[in-house]
């Protein structure tokens, strides 16, 4: 798997470097075993600093990062299953789900001079407009949308009910978000992108046109959560200070150093190659792909819901776009083409772990083993910088795979750091 959440068979996940010492290794599973007391406030402006290692939200909340290990998720199935178990219904078992049992609304926000991002809700137990006190806008991955987020986004806010709203953004370029220059992926374009939307969504009495935001409510707490290039802009945003009341950061599965190191190497070109021109039939058909030969994720229902978002028909079919669960056009293929967003790759990266150990608000890396961790991070944890949890069953989409536990974990993080 390469961290735009798609594999070939000479990638490994991340292109792991050497293998750290044995000392290292122990330093840094003790911290997530027994963490340490910090002698002194790691992000200055807290009026609590927070401890590192694996993340412990109030009593009323309980832990993902503390919870014995699910029993393995049944694996994705494969061309061998048909000779074993006879054929299986391939139809029924990738056919694209509706979005909207996941979201309760979606809108498209208009920002500057003229852009328009396409954001998803999903609100509290009452799946209805409430005075929200609590925001966590999640931000995706390259090639992906903000309907990868869907299973995760449901879980969080029923389980955070009505205090919180949960907000998912196609960035520029992705899913159904419009702009001017669809191209410009660069990291502080799309920084100043997520920094518009929110004073749109999040509006405070300080604002002109209107008093509150559209909860009602005038003081919003905000937590960010962005999963691989999504990681990169959050980061970004958090240490530019650009969104008002950010209380944390939550990046998923990607630090500088692995991510450098795979976006430089050929088993990432290799990958990147099996993609491009990608044609499909149907939206089943992608889905089915996604599933059993990219392997996005191993959780057939997220790639049921998500795999319509980051496809577009083919030029010069008539029927609609399907992509709220019907299949309308007479072919699809890729809205973005991988290899020319390249360009863009090492500018998101590079410089990352200073960006996000750098961000003043609080800051949880969700990761999917302990060697994704680079020597900068490593060394930042066991300082008591920043918070991690490892889900060790899971790939890189580590909300995808395992939506209901890092739901967990990001609550107990944002009860903990955005109540107001």
């Amino acid at each position: 798997m390469s961290i735009f959440g798609f594999s070939h068979p000479a990638a490994g996940a991340f292109s792991h470097g050497p293998a750290r010492s044995s000392a290292l290794l122990l330093a840094r599973l003790s911290v997530a075993m027994d963490p340490p007391v910090p002698t002194a406030d790691p992000n200055p402006g807290w009026t609590r600093a927070p401890w590192s290692g694996v993340v412990q939200p109030p009593a009323s909340a309980s832990s993902a990062a503390m919870m014995p290990p699910p029993p393995p998720r049944p694996r994705a199935p494969s061309a061998g299953d048909e000779e074993v178990h006879g054929r299986f219904d391939r139809a029924a078992l990738f056919q694209p789900a509706d979005i909207s049992a996941y979201f309760d609304e979606s809108a498209d926000v208009r920002v500057g001079g003229g852009d328009v991002f396409r954001v998803r809700t999903a609100r509290g137990s009452t799946r209805g407009r409430g005075r929200a006190s609590i925001a966590v806008l999640c931000l995706h991955g390259c090639a992906l949308s903000g309907a990868s987020f869907a299973l995760f986004a449901r879980r969080l806010a029923e389980r955070g009910g009505e205090n919180f709203r949960v907000d998912a953004m196609d960035l520029r370029g992705h899913g159904s978000t419009r702009t001017a220059d669809d191209r410009d992926l660069s990291l502080d374009t799309m920084a100043k992108d997520v920094a518009d939307v929110c004073a749109r969504l999040y509006r405070d009495d300080d604002d002109d046109d209107d008093a509150t935001n559209d909860d009602g409510n005038t003081n919003v707490q905000v937590v960010l959560v962005g999963h691989s290039m999504g990681g990169a802009v959050a980061a970004r945003v958090a240490q530019l200070d650009l969104v008002r009341n950010l209380r944390g950061v939550v990046v998923i599965d990607v630090v500088e150093g692995t991510a450098l190191a795979s976006v430089r190497g050929e088993a990432m070109r290799a990958a990147v190659a099996s993609r491009a021109g990608k044609t499909f039939a149907t939206i089943g058909d992608a889905v089915e792909w996604c599933v059993r030969v990219a392997r996005t994720t191993s959780n057939v229902e997220s790639a049921r819901v998500s795999t319509a978002h980051a496809l577009v028909p083919l030029r010069g079919d008539a029927g609609g776009d399907g992509r709220e669960g019907g299949d309308g056009a007479r072919g699809w293929t890729w809205r973005v083409d991988v290899a020319k967003t390249s360009a863009h790759w090492e500018g998101w990266y590079e410089g990352m772990g200073e960006r996000f150990l750098r961000a003043r608000c609080a800051k949880l890396l969700v990761l999917a083993g302990t060697d994704r961790l680079d020597d900068v991070l490593t060394v930042a944890q066991m300082q008591g910088k920043f918070q991690t949890v490892l889900f060790p069953n899971a790939g890189h989409a580590v909300h995808e795979d395992e939506p209901e536990r890092c739901a967990e974990a990001v609550l107990g993080f944002a009860a903990r750091y955005a109540s107001p």
